[in-house]
């Protein structure tokens, strides 16, 4: 089964609210740090390493 452009817009909106959640979550324990809490929630989504 392949996916239509509009099945996968559907799950990236879906999803985006969970990682908004998430990044405002973490921005209230880092503060002042967007850039990095981006590029960490990057790299624990993308199941990837970290190095800080």
């Amino acid at each position: 089964m392949e996916a239509t452009v509009t099945d996968i817009t559907e799950k990236v909106k879906g999803k985006s609210s969970f990682v908004a959640r998430l990044r405002e979550e973490v921005g209230k324990v880092i503060v002042g740090q967007r850039f990095m809490i981006d590029r960490l929630l990057v790299g624990l989504l993308a199941d990837g390493h970290i190095l800080v």
